[in-house]
């Protein structure tokens, strides 16, 4: 699997190409069965966005996926949403085109592009829709690595700290001394 930044910026490298978009911004938000939310964006080279001042239940994306269809709206379009409230990156945009992106169940991604020049039109709309059929399979492999890797690093982070705590636990009779010989039946071999 590719990772998710390679990922990212491969399909941005394709749809700004491709639909003369000046800019975008992919938004993701994970809830785990737990419970816990993780709010996340990445800019077209595939790097993490840190400035996400809004909440995901008041963002442009969650207006997006409710709606469960591509969207194109014009700097006047964005007045009549509703309490909709923009993320820094995509204030003072003139175009957005925005296309939710089924991921899985508890992951949602919205894929947003920004100020062609002229505005999108229905082609661009087709062309990001089934470009988004197609990066759902993209996307769904690259998270569940990165998820993956997250899990492997939590489990080596455990034994370490499970490790330690067991050498700890020990009464210093009993810890090596780092500077004994080896016994006889090693030295040996």
């Amino acid at each position: 699997p590719l990772p998710l930044p390679d990922a990212v910026r491969n399909l941005f490298r394709f749809l700004i190409r491709s639909t003369g978009a000046v800019d975008g911004v992919l938004l993701a938000r994970h809830v785990s069965p737990e419970g816990a939310e993780r709010f996340m964006a990445f800019r077209p080279d595939g790097q993490p966005l840190t400035q996400l001042a809004v909440p995901f239940n008041r963002s442009l994306a969650a207006t997006v996926l409710s709606m469960n269809e591509v969207c194109v709206m014009s700097a006047a379009d964005l007045g009549t949403l509703g309490p909709v409230e923009l993320q820094p990156v995509e204030k003072n945009r003139q175009h957005i085109l925005a296309a939710p992106i089924p991921v899985s169940p508890g992951t949602h991604v919205v894929l947003e592009l920004f100020d062609k020049p002229g505005g999108f039109t229905p082609d661009d709309r087709k062309l990001v829709a089934a470009s988004a059929e197609f990066s759902s399979e993209l996307l769904r492999q690259a998270m569940a690595e990165r998820q993956n890797r997250r899990l492997l690093i939590d489990a080596v982070e455990a034994a370490l700290h499970a490790s330690e705590q067991a050498t700890a636990s020990l009464p210093s009779s009993q810890e090596p001394e780092a500077d004994a010989p080896l016994p006889a039946t090693v030295m040996d071999r």
